[in-house]
């Protein structure tokens, strides 16, 4: 279907791509985009709809519901396309390495909460009484039980819990 897109459209439509795939990330904040087509600029940020075509109209709809900057960034110097566009070899990383990733990674998301500590702590408090966080929290600690004993309702988080880290003091 895509093959018979125009060029602008399909950088649009990969910039939509980008942001719907991170939208859990990206939904309420101010973020940049930094692309090397520079027609594509105008098409996202100052064009009325009714100056576009209908394609372009629809990507350009699916992108109003972020609040984002689009900036020109020369090819040569777009580093980051090029370094996840390539297939690069993976290094082993060491597990305390990972791990302290994790944990600063974490110490950062709780601290820019828009919530007091007074509210963090009354979330530990019922995330401690909630049975499917309880549970939850054993599988992390503990590892999954087989298929058959995991119980219906945790089970769509006990699918991909193996995923997960667990930090005790968040």
């Amino acid at each position: 279907m895509e093959s018979r897109y125009a060029q602008i459209e399909k950088g649009a439509l990969a910039v939509v791509w980008g942001c719907k795939k991170f939208r859990d990330y990206l939904t309420g904040m101010h973020f940049n985009i930094e692309t090397d087509h520079k027609p594509l600029i105008p098409i996202l940020s100052k064009k009325n709809l009714d100056d576009l075509s209908p394609r372009l109209q629809r990507i350009k709809l699916r992108m109003m519901k972020f609040s984002y900057t689009i900036v020109h960034i020369p090819g040569k110097e777009l580093f980051a396309a090029d370094a996840l566009s390539r297939n690069l070899q993976k290094v082993p990383c060491k597990r305390e390495e990972l791990e302290a990733e994790i944990d600063a990674f974490i110490q950062m998301l709780t601290s820019s909460l828009p919530t007091s500590s007074l509210r963090l702590d009354e979330l530990r408090a019922a995330q401690l009484k909630d049975e499917t966080c309880q549970k939850l929290t054993d599988y992390v600690m503990k590892g999954l039980p087989s298929k058959k004993k995991l119980i219906h309702y945790v089970y769509h988080i006990g699918t991909t819990v193996t995923k997960y880290q667990f930090k005790m003091d968040c």
